[in-house]
């Protein structure tokens, strides 16, 4: 990716921070079930990961008020400089919920899916976590591919799925006639 891109989307990134976002790397099997491991696959598992981590942490919010963790997803590897497919994340850690709690709410969540590996990291953000998981070494397609969109999440979008309220409903529901 070129400097100028680069730059547009940790200014993105900047201006939609994670709040009370933890680093995590996750490593992921490099086969699992006769299947090789590739990036649309370690976006699926990732994605299963979140929906797993919310469901522990939300309970049915998570499905009934489209309550979630707001996340930053980045897969790296594949590359002769870095061979094993793994992804960098920055996850919000609600602040209800301790950290050691959190951390191994992650760990669980990510060894009960598929590609699931056991060897992750898990740590308070830092300073340059977002550059650093931005890194074009190991890329194998540049940085802007490397973003996992299906899964990065910066804003917070729980308003989507709000419970319905008997006494309004009938008035939310006025159709008007086209001129």
């Amino acid at each position: 990716m070129k400097g100028k891109e680069k730059e547009d989307l940790i200014d993105y990134l900047d201006a939609n921070p994670i709040p009370n976002s933890v680093s995590v790397t996750l490593t992921a099997k490099q086969c699992a079930d006769g299947e090789i491991l590739d990036q649309e696959r370690l976006e699926e598992n990732i994605k299963r990961f979140l929906k797993i981590l919310n469901r522990q942490i939300f309970g049915n919010a998570h499905n009934r008020f489209g309550k979630r963790v707001r996340v930053m997803s980045v897969i790296e590897g594949g590359t002769f400089f870095v061979p094993r497919l793994h992804a960098h994340l920055a996850i919000e850690r609600p602040s209800r919920v301790p950290f050691f709690l959190f951390r191994e709410q992650i760990l669980d969540a990510w060894i009960k899916t598929r590609f699931g590996y056991r060897i992750n990291k898990v740590e308070p953000a830092y300073p340059g976590w977002i550059e650093y998981s931005l890194k074009e070494e190991s890329k194998r397609n540049g940085v802007l591919p490397a973003v996992d969109w299906t899964n990065t999440d910066t804003v917070e979008r729980s308003f989507l799925r709000q419970p319905i309220n008997e006494q309004t409903r009938n008035r939310s529901l006025v159709w008007s006639t086209a001129p």
